[in-house]
């Protein structure tokens, strides 16, 4: 059963609390700008935020749970501030989070709509780099040093699922462009807590000057774990030109 709620959720200005949990395998929409500032929960079912154009408001200091087999719905367009993400009990990195087709730079698959969170609060990629390192032996030197000297960063190695002591890996484009799909694939760390890693696009028709900022029409991860492979799909004006130019760039969440 699909219930619509129209209305505003509201709390008492008195209360520190008043969050929204989400049970049931049925649907839930919360199409209003709500002003509860407690926490979202969707335990089960589907929970659907937003009118197609505007978001419900989540209180930006509030976190957003999705347990196992439940889906978030993100019904509007732009992004929403939230705290934390936490998905089948797993904290996510700090970024913009959405869909496989949000255009988001960190997607999950309990994650639905065109709309994005921007998650403020999250674990520092640093953490997992350090625990990465440490499963080789000897243990992988400082992120900015380049053990197997293939002219990438150890926090590169990381960042693509590359192997940080082998020169032979350093490339993590497993499939370059296709002009007849418009899609490349490539590799990047997955771990179940996320790795405080955010990933970007950029494209260029000259190789010379700066490189605009490329949103994908999609990207979709085949779920793989610690290492996950990502089919990005480019937009078609861009595959018109007659010489295209492609790049990922990884960075660290602070």
């Amino acid at each position: 059963m699909d219930i619509t709620i129209p209305q505003i959720l509201r709390v008492d200005p008195a209360s520190t609390g008043g969050g929204f949990t989400k049970s049931g395998s049925g649907r839930v929409n919360l199409t209003a700008a709500n002003t509860y500032n407690g926490n979202t929960s969707v335990n089960e079912g589907i929970l659907s935020l937003g009118n197609g154009t505007a978001s419900t408001s989540l209180a930006d200091s509030a976190d957003v749970s999705i347990a196992s087999g439940a889906t978030l719905n993100l019904n509007y367009a732009g992004t929403d501030t939230i705290d934390e993400l936490i998905i089948n009990g797993q904290r996510r990195a700090a970024g913009v989070w959405g869909s496989a087709t949000s255009g988001a730079p960190n997607i999950d698959p309990a994650l639905t709509g065109g709309g994005t969170l921007t998650v403020t609060t999250g674990p520092s990629a640093i953490s997992d780099f350090s625990a990465w390192a440490n499963s080789y032996n000897p243990p992988v030197g400082l992120a900015t040093a380049d053990d197997d000297g293939d002219g990438l960063s150890n926090f590169h190695e990381y960042a693509f699922g590359l192997d940080p002591k082998s020169a032979s890996s350093a490339n993590p484009i497993s499939q370059p462009l296709d002009k007849a799909t418009g899609t490349f694939k490539y590799t990047r760390r997955a771990t179940p807590e996320s790795s405080g890693v955010s990933y970007s696009y950029e494209s260029s028709t000259t190789l010379s000057g700066t490189w605009p900022s490329l949103v994908p029409t999609s990207q979709v991860s085949n779920n793989a774990t610690p290492v996950e492979e990502i089919t990005v799909t480019v937009p078609a004006a861009l595959l018109a030109e007659p010489k295209l130019f492609l790049r990922v760039k990884a960075s660290q969440n602070q």
